[in-house]
């Protein structure tokens, strides 16, 4: 298997994790549709935002988004993500 298909894999059993540990109105936030316009309004500045705020998740749930990030970043990046 290659090490691109093992990312893969990895991926997506920690985002199935994430959403399994999402509420339903937490999971209907998080799971926006690609091709929607909440992806490109997307901004630094102060303010609502679209989405699942990590303050307002469980335990469990904080600790699945922590998983799906760390599967996207460095060990060092995530440990920066984390800290912030």
């Amino acid at each position: 298997m290659s090490a691109d298909v093992d990312l893969t894999q990895r991926m997506v059993a920690a985002a199935g994790a994430f959403a399994g540990a999402l509420t339903g109105e937490q999971r209907a936030a998080a799971m926006l549709p690609f091709d929607g316009d909440a992806r490109t309004r997307w901004t630094y500045l102060p303010g609502t935002r679209p989405g699942v705020m990590m303050l307002g998740l469980t335990g469990p749930a904080r600790k699945a988004a922590h998983r799906l990030l760390a599967t996207a970043l460095s060990r060092y990046a995530f440990a920066q993500a984390v800290t912030i």
